[in-house]
């Protein structure tokens, strides 16, 4: 007996791969949006802090009040190698200007606490996040841009 609540999927249908592809789409459309977010609001906290003026007692951030990104190592970004080779270079160019180490050292790092190692670990964390942008946007340009 069949059951009303089967989904595509469930039923072996020809549709299921796509269905599940369009899920993954969807997931991580979702992911990149919250990681858009919390870093909106990440940056609305840090303009706060530098307009305190010289007098007031500067924020001190940790690493885990960093929106760090969500993504898989290799794609931090959850970017779609397989989008718009415009739109993609878009996102691989703004994620390397949010997370290019000297910028956010300049950014975020006196905000940081010098002692116990933190800043340290998340400068290296940051160049981390860089250098896998700049190896994800090397393989779609060999991949995608004969000639160039």
């Amino acid at each position: 007996a069949a059951s009303g609540g089967a989904s595509p999927s469930a039923a072996g249908s020809g549709r299921a791969p796509a269905a599940d592809g369009e899920a993954r789409k969807e997931a991580r459309l979702r992911a990149r949006s919250e990681d858009e977010e919390r870093w909106r609001g990440f940056e609305a906290a840090l303009a706060q802090a530098e307009g305190g003026g010289s007098d007031a007692p500067r924020a001190q951030l940790r690493s885990r009040d960093i929106p760090w990104p969500s993504g898989p190592p290799g794609n931090p970004l959850r970017i779609d190698p397989a989008g718009h080779p415009a739109v993609v270079r878009a996102q691989l160019r703004a994620g390397l200007l949010r997370w290019h180490p000297d910028k956010f050292e300049q950014k975020v790092a006196l905000l940081l606490p010098e002692a116990g190692g933190e800043r340290e670990a998340v400068l290296a964390k940051v160049k981390d996040i860089a250098q896998q942008l700049t190896s994800l946007m090397s393989e779609l340009s060999a991949a995608g841009a004969p000639g160039r």
